[in-house]
């Protein structure tokens, strides 16, 4: 049974997020991200292999961030990562 007190852990309510929107100030931002994502699902699963445990359950990625801020490859990256995720940058 699950207690309440678990129901409000910031834990269980990042484990459930479907989508998520990231705003880019500036490249380390990015940066961080991809080490936040690969940090909750390769070395969450066992041996590194991506997909074999969902640490989140991630469907969609909106990424948001001035043009000159759009790393090249960044899109990709995520969907290696997370696998199965629509990511796509806004049309700001």
């Amino acid at each position: 049974m699950v207690q309440p007190s678990n129901l409000t852990s910031p834990e269980l309510l990042f484990a459930q997020m479907e989508s998520l929107s990231v705003g880019f100030e500036h490249p380390e931002s990015q940066r961080q991200l991809i080490f936040m994502l690969r940090g909750r699902y390769e070395e969450a699963t066992p041996r590194g292999e991506t997909g074999l445990s969902r640490p989140m359950s991630l469907r969609s990625v909106e990424l948001r961030g001035r043009p000159e801020l759009r790393a090249e490859g960044l899109v990709e990256e995520i969907r290696r990562i997370i696998g199965g995720a629509d990511v796509f940058w806004a049309d700001d």
